[in-house]
């Protein structure tokens, strides 16, 4: 009768596999752990910073906002003061086919330029842009005064004297979750809502978000 050669495995080979699986499950349960508690301390600020944007407007009898700046890398934000009360911001833009000539463009950029001047940032806030971290991105912002969600270049979420805020809603991800925070004219706070992504592929994530961001954006304009 043949002898049996094969042999199990030892106590210290059981223990050191188990040890090397729990390294790695630790790393990945660490990796979004960060990224879940880096989203909620984006969310934590923004919300402060709006709550805070309100106070500052009736106290210092400011138009004041949250200034975003969604196409640099990284993505930035900051709470600003502007004039006073006087101040009237620029008239709803309507959408056009139209194609601008260099000359609007040109009229444009310098209207825009012109404009921003007026504003300064809020130092007992903030003295420098607040940077969005690498695993985290504010997918779009939507406002009464944009016919669309921007999801690029500069906008802004205003308060005034009065204590009315621009109604307005933003969206930020990590890529696990989705975050919708919903500012109201005058009611104080911020209502959040969170969306799960852990059931989407991953190979087209991106796309996804988007589509989850943009349903959800036209949800809240047929509201309004």
């Amino acid at each position: 009768m043949p002898l049996n050669n094969s042999k199990g495995f030892s106590l210290i080979e059981i223990l050191i596999a188990l040890a090397l699986a729990g390294v790695v499950l630790g790393l990945v349960f660490s990796n979004n752990g960060g990224d879940q508690l880096k989203l909620d301390e984006t969310v934590k600020d923004l919300t402060r910073a709006i709550n805070f944007m309100g106070d500052e407007a009736a106290l210092k009898n400011r138009v004041t906002r949250v200034h975003f700046k969604l196409g640099k890398e990284p993505q930035e934000w900051a709470l600003e003061f502007g004039p006073s009360e006087n101040f009237v911001l620029p008239a709803k833009k309507e959408e056009s086919a139209q194609v601008e000539s260099d000359e609007e463009a040109e009229k444009r950029k310098n209207e825009e330029k012109q404009f921003e001047n007026n504003f300064g940032k809020v130092t007992d806030f903030n003295e420098k842009n607040f940077e969005i971290d690498e695993n985290i991105k504010i997918v779009g912002v939507g406002t009464m005064l944009q016919d669309t969600l921007m999801t690029q270049g500069e906008t802004s979420i205003y308060a005034f004297p009065s204590g009315e805020k621009d109604e307005s809603i933003i969206f930020i991800t990590n890529f696990n979750d989705v975050i919708s925070l919903k500012v109201r004219p005058f009611l104080g706070g911020v209502e959040t809502r969170t969306f799960s992504l852990k059931e989407r592929k991953e190979e087209d994530l991106e796309n996804q978000i988007k589509g989850l961001v943009e349903e959800e954006y036209q949800k809240w304009k047929k509201e309004h």
